[in-house]
Order: structure tokens, then C-alpha cells, then sequence
């Protein structure tokens, strides 16, 4: 017994518990996204840093178009990577930034964690809720007051 005095705020709580799943979804679903997001700033974070040296050495370089055909896909991903960081308000990326994205994720990965727990034991409670809501309606239908059946008399038998 779960105290619930009233039929009706078994309901309220049944309607207050799905809501407050609906919610832990929605953070979860925006909490994946911005995980993608943050792996994708980590993929180019890594090659910014990887690349580097090859921008500076494509700088350096005395024959430039040389250099590029040797070094063409290591030149791209360095420019792709510092175009996509810098318009995503990164202005220094360094070990640091890795470790934040990497932090990121970590938060966010237990964050859906803690709340996937939270929506299992709210699920257990709604069960719990849904059969008192059953207890209530057989108690209910056991004891609806109906209309004593009318007796039939002798007279009325035809044979």
C-alpha cells in the first residue's frame, strides 16, 4: 500500500510520471546529439594538432607546389580541421582542447546514464501505480450496486 488515499491521484502521479519520463528522454536525446557534435570537434581537434606541422612546413617550404602534391591530404585535413574549429569559436587548440572534448563526453555519456537509470525506477513506480489503478477497478466492478434481477413467477413460464 502506497498510501494513495484518492483514485485520483493515482492518476495525477501515473500523468506526473510519464511527463517526467518524456523530460529524461527529451535530455537524453539532446545530450547524444551534442555527444556527436563534441566527437566530431574532437576528430578535427586531433587533426589539427596531428596535421599542424605539415601547414608549417607547407609555410616553410621553398618549392610550395611540391610540398602540397607530397603532403595534399595532411594540408586538406588541416585546413578543414582549423576552418570547421575556428567557425565552432575555438580559438586555440592545443592538448587542452582535447582533454575538454574528451571531458565533455564523459559528462554527457553519464549524464544519459543517470538519467536511464531514473527512467527505469520511474518505470517501476508506474507499474506499481498501474496495478493499484487494476486493484481499484476489479474492487469497483465487484461491488457496482445493479438492479436485483426480478423474480420470475409460475404465471409467467409458458410451457
Amino acid at each position: 500500500s502506497l498510501g494513495y488515499n484518492t483514485f485520483k491521484t493515482v492518476y495525477i502521479k501515473l500523468d506526473s510520471e510519464n511527463k517526467k519520463i518524456e523530460e529524461k528522454e527529451k535530455i537524453n536525446d539532446l545530450c547524444n546529439r551534442k555527444i556527436i557534435e563534441n566527437r566530431k570537434l574532437l576528430k578535427y581537434a586531433n587533426d589539427y594538432i596531428n596535421f599542424k606541422k605539415y601547414n608549417n612546413g607547407y609555410n616553410q617550404a621553398y618549392d610550395k607546389e611540391m610540398f602540397f602534391e607530397k603532403y595534399e591530404n595532411q594540408l586538406i585535413s588541416y585546413n578543414a580541421a582549423d576552418e570547421y574549429l575556428k567557425s565552432s569559436g575555438f580559438e586555440k587548440i592545443n592538448e587542452e582542447t582535447i582533454k575538454e572534448l574528451q571531458n565533455n563526453i564523459a559528462d554527457l555519456n553519464n549524464e544519459i546514464s543517470k538519467n536511464i537509470i531514473d527512467i527505469k525506477n520511474i518505470k517501476n513506480s508506474i507499474n506499481d501505480l498501474n496495478y493499484i489503478r487494476q486493484q481499484w477497478d476489479i474492487y469497483m466492478n465487484n461491488n457496482r450496486f445493479e438492479e436485483p434481477k426480478k423474480q420470475q413467477s409460475k404465471n409467467d413460464i409458458e410451457l
